[in-house]
């Protein structure tokens, strides 16, 4: 049941990859799709925060989303601290998103990623250097919202992810 839109900013505070992908998710016989989604499910069993997993917040990594459906934007933050430097590495996946349409009450997102950066920031500076990016060759997912209100989110991505979020506020001026 949703009684707000997912537009906003959101904090990834539970994910886990369920073992089959959704089965509303278009297949897809580009090669180079099927490379991404290979990747996609061994990061989340070997690296899981490079796949947007948290399941305890002892790493220390965050994990943010901004979507906007009136721009079409959707923007994914990751910041992992690095225990050998003081450093935190933030990694961006940057895209557009569309409805899709619904399935009874849930709404269907597509996404299409476009672009991945790097950034090296050292612990307490408030900016990172200059980061590398890196053009996508657009892997395009799905987003189904089962659940979302004013401070909750809870989604289920094509690839078998799903993601339970706290809406961010504005910080006050």
């Amino acid at each position: 049941m949703t009684s707000a839109p997912p537009d906003g900013r959101w904090a990834l505070i539970f994910s886990t990859q369920a073992e089959l992908p959704d089965a509303s998710r278009p297949r897809t016989s580009s090669p180079v799709q099927r490379l991404i989604d290979a990747t996609y499910a061994a990061f989340f069993k070997v690296a899981p925060a490079l796949a947007g997993a948290q399941q305890d917040g002892r790493s220390g990594a965050s994990n943010e989303q901004a979507l906007s459906l009136d721009t079409g934007v959707v923007e994914n933050r990751v910041r992992i601290p690095l225990p050998f430097l003081p450093s935190i590495l933030e990694i961006r996946v940057d895209g557009r998103v569309a409805e899709a349409g619904a399935a009874e009450t849930e709404p269907l997102l597509d996404v299409t990623f476009t672009e991945c950066s790097f950034a090296l920031q050292r612990s307490g500076a408030r900016s990172s250097g200059g980061a590398l990016r890196i053009p996508l060759p657009s892997p395009v997912g799905t987003l189904r919202t089962t659940h979302c209100d004013d401070e909750v989110r809870v989604s289920r991505g094509g690839r078998g992810g799903v993601f339970v979020l706290k809406r961010l506020r504005a910080a006050a001026t």
